[in-house]
């Protein structure tokens, strides 16, 4: 060293056999300390995890071992290099003080890398528990500590096993004494000892675990086998087990008297509720007689029976939870049944107090939307009544218009809310959702067909309710039209069913919307002969319909001629009414009126077959 004198390398030289076998001492340590990774490597590399993963994991846990054992040789080193150190500050007479600040300076360097060298360590068992998990030390299913690190040639668990086993000796043990319990030193362990026997070792590494010294975790150890044992061996004398006897038998009795009351009181309930079994009046929705009295009290009668049922179902597990509560062995059952009931109870609660956020968005969510339907229905209803004039807006689009708006602002709020329900973002949520999609796309084709025609129909206003129209071989006036069909009800009082695509595909005859100005037409043909004059059958056929009921006599009739056959010619007589609902039965009258006419003036009404039949007549009498 350059600021060492005669006397300083002279005591350095004199340690140099103490610095070997210190080194020879902390070789050993580092070689138990590598066996104890090797057994914390095994596994975590025994997790089928895949190739890939194995060698990212063994390559990880070699890189913690070269870091640990580079630690450990620069620890043992700077510890022999500090003891040096400080034998030979406390050796120097009137040092200098460029001397004795250099060598405390180095002191305080060894110091600061023996702390970066512990965090370092720390480190890497903080990697190393990422793969590993403790075992517990367990007496009568009561943890006493955890082990993590192999000791030598044992292994966590055999570590485990033996600490068990030893434990469980200590409590069987005739005569124990607590303070017994003694901390020994062995090397770089501590053992914990009751008399001759080990009962369990505690290594550095156990303390980098735990977060402590190896002095402080041996203290806690020692204590807790100490109280773990003394408070077992306690709770299974003979006084405290017959006490604990006493106390199950009150439970008992307590269990019984609470059944009985329970029973009493469900049988008092059921008697008064039946004196006043002729009171129910069952339950109504507007004059619809939803339940029936008696159906009322036969829901009462079994929803008290179910309810007394898990009344008693619950005071028997509770007595259960309470009874194998009092004795040591059995106390681990009762967080087990309090798990079984309180658990799930939690987990709802909490989910739920977690979830309010997004009920409370929910909620502003559907409010919203139901404030904007209802100020488009406010909307609507003053178009319809009349009040409120949109200039190209028809009051009979109103309500249309209201149902589409509404369907797609709770479509739109819907869209909105879902990714805030509950469960939206699992997997299995996600196929139900396409499921039900496919589905609806597939059996709904025709439905949504309709519905576009229904709404198409709406808007081009072809027919409205109660107008009589003719849709291909259907005449009929309109009883109802919906967004999917519309219903026709014709002469003979046949409600037919149309599908509005069907509507929209065909040629559509609306007798009512011409028949207030300038009126419908009601018309019929007729064939005469050309031996009377065409003026005198256009009179006729005129007389006939003004007299005919329900012609408007407002307006003049008039004759059309339609063809000229080889026999006779046709004429076809047209006349305005404005009741199309009588239509036929007017045209029905016309036809009446037409015979009476033209009889009371001698013209034969001329047909093919007449015709036919005079003409062999005249051929037979020649």
């Amino acid at each position: 060293m350059r600021f060492c004198r005669k006397g300083v390398c002279t005591a350095f030289a004199r340690n140099i056999i103490f610095v070997n076998n210190q080194i020879s001492l902390r070789l050993k340590n580092l070689t138990w300390l590598l066996l104890a990774l090797c057994f914390l490597a095994a596994p975590a590399a025994a997790q089928p995890t895949g190739d890939t993963m194995a060698v990212r994991a063994d390559s990880a846990l070699t890189e913690i071992q070269q870091l640990l054992q580079q630690s450990e040789l620069q620890r043992i080193r700077d510890s022999v290099k500090a003891a040096v150190l400080n034998e030979e500050l406390s050796k120097m007479v009137n040092p200098k003080r460029s001397e004795y600040q250099a060598l405390a300076l180095e002191l305080a360097d060894i110091r600061r890398q023996d702390s970066l060298r512990l965090v370092k360590q720390q480190q890497a068992v903080e990697a190393l528990r990422q793969k590993t998990r403790g075992i517990p030390v367990l007496l009568f299913n009561d943890t006493l500590f955890m082990v993590y690190t192999a000791l030598g040639p044992f292994s966590p668990v055999q570590r485990v096993r033996n600490t068990e086993e030893k434990v469980q000796a200590l409590y069987e043990s005739a005569f124990f004494n607590r303070d017994s319990l003694r901390i020994e030193a062995q090397q770089e362990f501590l053992n914990i000892k009751y008399g001759t026997e080990i009962i369990t070792s505690i290594s550095n590494t156990d303390a980098l675990w735990e977060h402590t010294s190896r002095d402080s975790l041996a203290a806690q150890y020692k204590d807790r086998i100490g109280k773990a044992v003394y408070d077992y061996r306690e709770s299974y004398s003979l006084r405290n087990t017959l006490i604990r006897i006493g106390y199950v038998a009150i439970v008992i009795v307590v269990v019984w008297l609470l059944i009985f009351l329970l029973n009493r009181l469900f049988l008092r309930l059921l008697r008064l509720i039946g004196r006043k079994k002729e009171a129910l009046k069952g339950i109504k929705v507007k004059n619809y007689q939803l339940f029936s009295p008696d159906y009322v009290w036969n829901m009462i009668r079994h929803a008290l029976l179910l309810l007394r049922l898990v009344c008693i179902v619950l005071v028997l597990y509770f007595a259960a939870t309470v009874a194998f509560s009092i004795f040591p062995f059995t106390r681990s059952w009762t967080g087990t049944l309090m798990g079984w009931i309180w658990a799930p109870v939690r987990r709802i609660g909490l989910a739920l107090f977690h979830y309010l956020p997004n009920l409370i968005t929910i909620i502003v969510i559907v409010l919203v939307a139901r404030f904007i339907a209802r100020l488009f229905r406010f909307f609507s209803l003053e178009i319809e009544r009349g009040i409120l004039h949109i200039k190209g807006f028809h009051k009979d689009w109103a309500k249309p218009t209201y149902n589409i708006v509404r369907f797609f602002v709770y479509a739109f709020a819907f869209v909105v809310i879902f990714p805030y329900l509950p469960g939206s973002d699992s997997i299995a949520f996600k196929g139900v959702s396409v499921f039900l999609g496919i589905l609806f796309s597939i059996g709904s084709s025709s439905a949504i067909a309709n519905t576009v025609a229904g709404f198409v129909i709406t808007y081009m206003r072809p027919f409205k309710l109660g107008d009589w129209i003719r849709v291909n071989d259907i005449t009929g006036y309109v009883v109802e039209k919906t967004a999917l069909i519309t219903r026709i009800r014709t002469l003979h009082n046949e409600d037919i069913t149309i599908p509005n695509s069907s509507i929209l595909a065909n040629h559509t005859i609306n007798y009512s919307s011409a028949s207030k100005d300038p009126g419908l037409l009601i018309h019929t043909t007729i064939s005469i002969g050309y031996d009377t004059p065409w003026p005198e059958v256009h009179r006729l056929l005129i007389e006939a319909a003004r007299t005919t009921k329900g012609i408007d006599s407002g307006k003049e009739p008039f004759v059309l001629q339609t063809s000229l056959d080889d026999f006779y010619i046709s004429y076809e007589i047209n006349a305005y009414t404005h009741l199309p609902e009588q239509m036929f039965f007017i045209q029905s009258d016309l036809m009446s009126r037409i015979q009476d006419v033209f009889h009371d003036a001698g013209v034969q009404i001329m047909s093919p077959q007449q015709i036919n039949i005079q003409e062999h007549n005249k051929s037979g009498q020649a």
